[in-house]
């Protein structure tokens, strides 16, 4: 991007700026509509002159509009597609701009030095590292960067002398890859797409369906079960692979192995100047969506109290910092080798978005809001509600969560999480509960997948890598895992969810949707 473009960029906006704010009533004109015209003439020059690439000047509504308060985050993204959607996209571009400076390896790197290079200090570095991005990023892109760091790690710890020890550590760090990638993305909101699904149906059938469960709720109430997941399976493959009693590694070898990751981390050179501003954007997007609306405090969106011209509220999603953060990656210039340029270009991103899986999960959307307003889902909900007479609600979060760990081992956790996860809401309002206590256990479990290889894509990549792992051995570690982590969840929402949300709110479902309980029940009972 050239110099006068950013200039032009930053100088349009501010020039522009008293027609949103200059009095229009004289005219006819309500102050919503100046403000939308502000945002309208600021984008028709922008694409005329191309300051931005066109598909990145599309997305400055669902930043503008909101703030000056002419739509809601919702209503604007819903001429894209689902805010969920909008939220996901905005994740995904933040999440290449990470990928393409490197930043994600030199954290990888960072984080197992500081740890240590002893067996069970390089297997906990490589959880912890590969949970934490994966927490932020694609768990199948953390795994694909992690697996190559693993291997020359191996590569250093060879030991002639003991070849099955060698094969074992092997297959235990692999392992450990996928699993922690897996549980990772359980941490949130954003951090795998049955997180997003189960938000994305929530907010479409009522504003209030979410009891509270937003960005910083989901991080304060799954953060905990995360990090007890994750030790638990660390300890478990230290069983499986490790030979007791465990013994102290030899220091030389472990002084092999710091040089060697050393000498990967300083040849990535010092911290560059893109490295340093999407490091800025990422904190920065992080802090917003958890002061968005920490329930604990106010947040920074109740200071834009805007509402619309037929009295409706305009609020502030997820999606409007991401989305905010991403046309930043696009503006901000670095320079590298002489040369000034944007932190991303839309050639790049549209190369690296998965576009598929966006399309899978507006598939999902769509079969919600079909089997809302079929009154599908009400009817399914009524006929379920009698399994409340059978078991009490906390065995059926077990249940629940168990039949989901087996079924995501076969198929794809979105597909899972599309096809269950709005039945499960429906289900606990019919019971009289909250809807995130069948919802959430049953969401994060779909993320749950260690027993199989093709469970999910780092699971057949770690496989793979392992060489001689056979699926009867993994069945067999993953399991424990499995059951562990559904036993993790239960506690969670059985005991400390509440401390976080108020379980006790049952919204009406159907606020805001084209039907509702009442009309459900007399159409149905017309027809029996």
């Amino acid at each position: 991007m050239k110099l006068w473009k950013l200039y032009l960029i930053i100088l349009i906006p501010i020039v522009l700026s008293p027609l949103a704010f200059l009095d229009f009533t004289p005219y006819n004109l309500a102050p919503q509509g100046a403000r939308c015209a502000y945002v309208v003439v600021t984008m028709a020059i922008y694409w005329l002159l191309e300051l931005l690439p066109l598909p990145v000047t599309a997305l400055v509504p669902v930043v503008m509009f909101p703030f000056l308060g002419v739509l809601g985050t919702t209503d604007v993204c819903l001429c894209y597609f689902e805010p969920v959607n909008m939220l996901m996209v905005g994740g995904l571009i933040v999440a290449i701009a990470i990928e393409e400076c490197g930043l994600h390896r030199r954290i990888a790197l960072k984080i197992m030095l500081s740890v240590g290079t002893g067996p069970r200090a390089l297997l906990y570095g490589f959880m912890l590292t590969t949970m934490f991005l994966s927490m932020w990023l694609s768990s199948i892109a953390v795994t694909v960067m992690m697996i190559p760091i693993a291997l020359v790690v191996l590569d250093e710890t060879q030991d002639d002398g003991d070849s099955k020890r060698s094969r074992e550590f092997r297959k235990m760090l692999l392992l450990s890859v996928a699993y922690s990638a897996n549980i990772g993305g359980t941490g949130t909101m954003t951090g795998s797409t049955p997180n997003l699904a189960l938000m994305g149906f929530l907010e479409k059938q009522s504003e209030d369906l979410a009891s509270g469960l937003n960005f910083s709720t989901w991080f304060a109430l799954a953060m905990p079960g995360m990090v007890l997941n994750l030790h638990i399976a660390y300890i478990w493959l230290q069983i499986v692979f490790l030979p007791w009693p465990w013994k102290r590694e030899k220091q030389s070898k472990n002084e092999t192995i710091q040089v060697s990751l050393q000498r990967h981390y300083q040849e990535l050179g010092r911290f560059s100047a893109t490295e340093i501003a999407v490091t800025c954007c990422f904190v920065a997007m992080v802090l917003l969506w958890f002061l968005r609306s920490p329930e604990f405090m106010p947040g920074w969106a109740d200071l834009f109290s805007w509402t619309e011209v037929n009295g409706k509220k305009i609020g502030i999603g997820n999606a409007t910092p991401v989305i905010l953060v991403a046309i930043l990656l696009f503006v901000i210039q670095t320079r590298s080798n002489g040369v000034w340029k944007p932190i991303l270009d839309w050639k790049t991103v549209q190369g690296k978005l998965p576009w598929g899986l966006i399309i899978l999960l507006g598939g999902g959307f769509a079969m919600a809001e079909a089997s809302e307003r079929s009154c599908l889902s009400y009817w399914i909900g009524t006929r379920l509600s009698l399994l409340g007479d059978v078991f009490d609600s906390w065995v059926l979060v077990i249940i629940i969560c168990i039949l989901v760990s087996f079924i995501t081992e076969v198929t794809s956790n979105t597909a899972t999480a599309n096809v269950i996860l709005p039945i499960l809401i429906q289900l606990s309002i019919s019971l009289g509960l909250s809807p995130v206590y069948l919802a959430f256990p049953a969401a994060i479990t779909c993320s749950y997948a260690f027993m199989l290889p093709v469970a999910t894509p780092p699971n057949a990549m770690a496989f793979d890598a392992a060489g001689n792992l056979k699926t009867q051995v993994m069945f067999c570690i993953g399991i424990v895992i499995n059951l562990a982590c559904v036993l993790t969840t239960f506690l969670t929402i059985q005991f400390y969810a509440p401390l976080i949300l108020d379980m006790d709110i049952t919204p009406e479902l159907g606020n805001g949707t084209e039907t509702n309980p009442n009309i459900c029940a007399t159409i149905l009972a017309k027809l029996s």
